[in-house]
């Protein structure tokens, strides 16, 4: 038997709030190794409350973890791969942003390219 380790993004609503204890439910063979929240590893302990966003760290073997992700949310899977598309429609969306200005008592106010780019990049890692 080979155990797997895998990052599940909790999703579900009615999970949030609850302890891991009590989300535990059906989850047997599954381990929660460490919750993240915000970057920040927060201990897996039975009184652990859990909010929507935090990725779960699941140990166990293939099919437990699976499933159990399945009830959870979804897989994070580690990738050193970019998506080029939604790069691209960031670095445009940016651009288009930058052009936009705006008038303050008589001194045009504008973000430019770098400041466009920069809302952009912060709006599309929020949506990734």
């Amino acid at each position: 038997m080979y155990v797997e380790k895998v990052d599940v993004m909790l999703t579900r609503r009615a999970l949030h709030g609850l302890t891991l204890a009590q989300a535990r439910g059906e989850g047997r063979g599954v381990f929660v190794a460490a919750v993240t929240r915000l970057d920040s590893t927060i201990p897996a302990l039975p009184g652990t409350q859990l909010h929507r966003g935090d990725v779960l760290t699941l140990v166990g073997n293939k099919e437990d973890v699976a499933r159990g992700a399945s009830k959870l949310g979804y897989i994070i899977r580690a990738t050193q791969k970019t998506d080029f598309v939604f790069l691209g429609l960031g670095a445009l969306l940016g651009i288009a942003l930058g052009q936009l200005s705006m008038r303050a008592g008589g001194v045009e106010v504008t973000l430019g390219t770098g400041g466009g780019c920069l809302v952009a990049g912060l709006l599309f890692g929020w949506i990734r």
